[in-house]
Formats: structure tokens, sequence, C-alpha cells
């Protein structure tokens, strides 16, 4: 039987062999490299020291220039009062922290995808709480953590941030592999389901929080009252990440489950 092509995960594991979960090139583990270049199937095609200079080549410089433009967005937002997304793992957790403390409480700063599998869980906590307490906002992602379990085959970093971590504000989906992904409507229905969320709640988080968070970006406030425009989504009791019927300015554009005429171009 052929082997498996090396994966986004063998290339992961050969990056954190060579530079740790916070890319700092003192953590270089020769060992551990060795072990996932075997487990990649390239052990004897590259010595773990080469690999490692391939990996510091290649992922130093991008990194270097992506802190500077952290530190350059958060001064453009709160400069010309505009809303900005950072993104937030353990690479950068540090910058985060430390621009968290300098910027002004009015910078409108969204730590995208708060739950970052790259943190330890504890780390989750304690990021995501020092940037809340300095006015950013959070965001949790599904990834494809609840159902598809593929790029993040555990769930313990989302159940860490709803249940001992700061308020979160947005949801998202942000990537799987091959850009699958958990719909924001499962989401929704697992905060539910687990009694972390009142429906109410975990409603806003895909609907006025972001259009909250980012102004301009939806019509009107991304809320369900009289006169404002809406979309309306019809689920199953039992199950709310069964969608039966969808409304688009008052289409139907889902009826039971299937696409209409009307939702095609």
């Amino acid at each position: 039987m052929a082997r498996d092509q090396p994966s986004s995960a063998h290339a992961r594991a050969v990056k954190d062999a060579a530079l740790g979960r916070h890319l700092d090139s003192s953590s270089y583990d020769p060992d551990l490299l060795h072990a996932a270049l075997v487990d990649a199937g390239l052990d004897g095609l590259v010595t773990p020291d080469d690999a490692r200079e391939v990996v510091l080549d290649s992922v130093m410089p991008s990194y270097r220039h992506s802190l500077v433009a952290l530190s350059e967005g958060v001064e453009l937002a709160e400069l010309f009062d505009v809303p900005v997304l950072v993104h937030s793992a353990a690479p950068s957790a540090a910058a985060l922290r430390e621009l968290a403390q300098r910027s002004a409480r009015t910078a409108r700063v969204i730590a995208g995808h708060s739950n970052h599998p790259s943190f330890t869980p504890d780390e989750v906590v304690d990021v995501a709480t020092a940037l809340a307490d300095a006015g950013w906002l959070i965001e949790a992602c599904t990834f494809d953590l609840l159902d598809l379990r593929r790029a993040v085959p555990t769930r313990t970093h989302w159940d860490r941030l709803f249940d001992d971590g700061p308020d979160v504000t947005v949801m998202a989906t942000d990537y799987g592999v091959e850009g699958m992904h958990d719909h924001l409507i499962r989401g929704v229905a697992d905060l539910v389901s687990s009694g972390r969320r009142t429906l109410a709640q975990a409603v806003a988080l895909v609907s006025s929080g972001p259009a909250a968070a980012i102004p301009g970006m939806v019509p009107g406030d991304g809320t369900l009252r009289e006169g404002a425009p809406a979309d309306v989504a019809v689920c199953r009791e039992t199950d709310l990440a069964d969608v039966r019927h969808v409304f688009v300015d008052g289409v139907q554009v889902v009826s039971d489950g299937r696409l209409t005429v009307a939702a095609r171009p």
C-alpha cells in the first residue's frame, strides 16, 4: 500500500518541533523533529538540522512582518476609528497582550478565533481574559471542531472559552481541511443544547454581535424587529442545526431543507 502524502498536519508537526508553538527559534527539539520527519515519510530525505533551516527560512520572515502588521493594524484602527480583526493564536499571543495594554480602550479590536487550537486550553482562557479586560472583543470559531473534526479534532478549547473565559461577542467559522468547516448554525445549536447560552444569546453571536462590531457590514443592526431588513431561518425545535426553511428579504430560498428555484441566480 502506498504511503499517504505528507499533510498539513505533518507540516505543522515539523514546524512545531523546529520552532515550538510560539515560533521561538530556541525551542528546537531535534529528536521531536526527527520523529515528525519519520511520521511524514521524509526520514532519510532531509536531516533534522536541514529541515529546521527550511522552516526558519520559510516561516520566520513572514512571521516577523505579521507582528508588525498587527501593531500597525491596531494603530490605524485607533487613528481612523474603524474596527480591526487580529489573528489570535499562540505565536501572536505575547504581541497581542502587549498591544492590548497600550491600545486605547476606544479602539474596536476583535481577537479572532480566540479558541485557536495552537493555544493550550488554559492559554485560551488567560489570553482571552487579558484582551477582554483591555476592551477588545472576543471571537469564537467553530472551525470544524463540532462535527467534521479533521483540522481541529478536539472541542476542549471551545468549551473552555465559553465555560471559563470572558464574554464572547462574535462567532465565526474560519477554515477546515480544504475549506470545510462547521456552519454557524451548528455553533448556535451547540451553545443552546449545552445550556451555555440561551437561544437569543447564541443567535446574537452570529447576528447583532458582528453587526455591532463592524458597523456598515450589514443593513440595519442585525436584530429582528418591525421595519428592519431580516433573513429568517426556520429550524427543527429538537435540532436547531436542521434548517428547514429560509426566507431572504421575504423570498423563500430553502424549503424543507432544499434550495428553491428562487435561490438560484
